[in-house]
């Protein structure tokens, strides 16, 4: 029987950050992950095709075996970074469910405002809002964010900004269940919900602030390629 073995590597882990370019944009640099710079791992076969040839003169009969390999440890390592883990960078909980008095306050929504177990907001004219200070919902220039909410009964649709109205986070105009909005930071963070409309209205919950981590798999020592073609020749002398 012909087994393939594991072919064994190392790799280096690095996780992605943009820095300033002096220039009003963001540029990518990597670093390597403490602890992540030599990982041992393994290649796995995803695939094995077999040729037989047999030489009558010779009693030899080859098998020509090609098996592709992947790169195992990228496929089960990409799966646990992420935000998955990330801690929430929201510290204080009753500014996430408002199970509590909270630090978001209602600037001139006058529609209706309330943080009952919720935060119920209506507007009656465009461009009113309400907020989150900065120090409840803090972000780092130049790095990636996720906001989480939960998002009931709207009417119309509303805008995300940082605490100071400067960056627009995303646009929202749909309930939903742990819905997500992705965003680089241009501020020190804080949030504002913005009325699009007069008549905007919606029942927020459950908020969640996380970095997104962005990792990169370097090409592992010994191996020129992630997916590698491997060819084993075996002759196997017979009684003809």
């Amino acid at each position: 029987m012909i087994r393939a073995g594991d072919l064994r590597h190392r790799m280096t882990i690095q996780e992605a950050s943009l820095v300033s370019d002096g220039l009003g944009g963001f540029v990518t640099t990597h670093s390597d992950v403490s602890g992540m710079d030599n990982v041992p791992f393994a290649l796995w076969p995803l695939k094995v095709e077999e040729k037989t040839a047999f030489n009558a003169v010779g009693a030899t009969m080859t098998h020509r075996i090609r098996m592709r390999y992947r790169d195992g440890i990228t496929a089960k390592m990409r799966g646990i970074f992420g935000t998955i883990g990330v801690p929430d960078l929201m510290p204080n909980i009753e500014d996430r469910d408002f199970s509590a008095a909270s630090a978001w306050a209602n600037v001139d929504l006058g529609g209706g405002y309330n943080e009952t177990d919720d935060l119920t907001i209506t507007a009656n004219a465009a461009n009113q809002y309400c907020t989150l200070l900065v120090a409840s919902a803090p972000t780092t220039i130049g790095k990636r964010y996720r906001l989480s909410y939960d998002l009931a009964n709207i009417v119309s649709t509303w805008k995300v900004r940082d605490f100071t109205g400067t960056q627009t986070l995303g646009t929202i105009s749909a309930n939903g269940t742990q819905s997500t909005l992705e965003f680089t930071a241009v501020t020190a963070g804080g949030l504002r919900l913005v009325a699009v409309a007069a008549n905007s209205s919606g029942d927020f919950d459950n908020f969640k602030l996380q970095e997104i981590r962005i990792f990169k798999f370097m090409p592992p020592t010994n191996m020129g390629e992630k997916d590698v073609a491997l060819e084993i020749i075996v002759e196997e002398i017979t009684d003809q």
